[in-house]
């Protein structure tokens, strides 16, 4: 190298050097020793490392933090380093929230065709085959891009960390000025969902004069947010590390928390009262049943009872107006006018000629006269009796 490019040479390593935080004496040692050697290369490949990387074609954007490039015709998968960004393509899991717009963010940055190239680490690929490298787009670290547009949070993967400080810096610039994840309209974040949770306005609870048609209502719709606030704090007690709690300070995440705590714990516990008055309110409607039950089959034995009590009466009444083994004479015909009166079967005589008159005593048992109603009625026991008129029942 001539005298005359060395002033240029010093220059621009101690350029980079204070860009990236390199003691001047390590830069001059650096420089000493490369010249010395004739190590010029290598000083070229400090100031500008990129230009020595490789040179890949796009081919597809696989999903937010996934590319598949062309590598001197051999196509390959690259997983970007340091980044993770929702998922869209996993078979395990569902597409989570800002998972489409990260993936249409990088088809955005780099079509099909485009030139990028690829910085390494430590580890050159994962356990799925896929080559681990940073993807760089004219001198731009484009995992970097991605999670300062708010779309991607800074990782480290085993020993794979030289490109995290870049990420983590530029994710910290989307949290500030509220980009991609951190937008407030972006409602599917746990941010979102908690402010809005804890926002929420339940339904007022039903008075102590609700039926239970009213209360089961009520806490159909307590019951659905009390299993949103159930969700969130699932969500809010999990990996911090991982999307989409790794959008959140701790700090951020314990507010989050406590405020769905605050809310749900409301919730829960309006429905464990309205719980408990349709409880309530159904063992009383079961006592006011059973109790009218019970008075129904009162009254019924009450009834059977007097029902036993009239017919055993009419039995007796029976018995004494016609004693065992006497057996009441029903008239042929009704000829005598008298309704239901027995009147015994009489023969015609011939004419005879009318006796003397003479005072007449009937002999018939009991001294019955001779023209006494036919009816009689016994004396307890059936020994005797006396004559009564059938119509009016009294003695003759």
């Amino acid at each position: 190298m001539s005298s005359s490019r060395l002033p240029h040479v010093f220059s621009s390593v101690a350029s980079f050097a204070a860009s990236h935080k390199i003691a001047t004496g390590v830069v001059t040692t650096l420089v000493a020793a490369s010249l010395i050697t004739g190590g010029g290369i290598a000083v070229a490949q400090m100031m500008n490392p990129q230009a020595f990387m490789p040179q890949a074609s796009v081919v597809r954007v696989v999903d937010g933090d996934t590319i598949e490039v062309s590598d001197h015709g051999q196509n390959k998968t690259i997983r970007l380093l340091n980044v993770n960004t929702p998922e869209t393509v996993d078979p395990n899991k569902p597409i989570e929230c800002g998972g489409p717009e990260a993936s249409d963010y990088l088809k955005k940055l780099l079509p099909t065709g485009t030139i990028v190239r690829l910085g390494y680490d430590h580890d050159k690929r994962d356990r799925y085959g896929r080559d681990l490298a940073a993807v760089f787009l004219n001198g731009s670290l484009v995992d970097a891009d991605i999670a300062r547009n708010g779309w991607g949070v800074a990782i480290k993967i085993g020993e794979n960390t030289r490109y995290y400080s870049q990420v983590f810096d530029a994710q910290r610039e989307a949290h500030d000025k509220m980009a991609g994840l951190y937008d407030p309209s972006f409602a599917c974040t746990p941010q979102q969902q908690a402010q809005a949770y804890a926002a929420s306005q339940t339904p007022a609870a039903p008075g102590d004069t609700a039926t239970v048609n009213a209360l089961t209502a009520f806490v159909n719709t307590i019951d659905t947010d009390v299993s949103s606030g159930a969700k969130l704090l699932t969500i809010l007690d999990g990996d911090h590390s991982s999307l989409p709690l790794a959008l959140y300070t701790t700090a951020e995440i314990k507010s989050m928390r406590q405020s769905v705590e605050r809310h749900h714990s409301k919730s829960q516990l309006e429905q464990k009262e309205a719980t408990d008055h349709i409880t309530r309110l159904k063992e009383q409607e079961e006592q006011r049943q059973q109790q009218e039950r019970q008075e129904a089959e009162q009254r019924q034995h009450e009834q059977e009872q007097e029902l036993a009590q009239q017919q055993k009466e009419q039995a007796e009444a029976q018995a004494q107006e016609y004693p065992q083994g006497q057996n009441q004479q029903q008239p042929a015909n009704n000829n005598t006018g008298n309704y239901g009166a027995a009147v015994p079967q009489q023969t015609i005589a011939p004419a005879q000629p009318a006796p003397n008159p003479q005072p007449s005593q009937s002999s018939g048992s009991g001294g019955r006269p001779s023209n006494a109603a036919p009816c009689r009625k016994y004396a307890p026991g059936g020994k005797s009796f006396v004559y009564i008129d059938c119509v009016t029942k009294m003695p003759l």
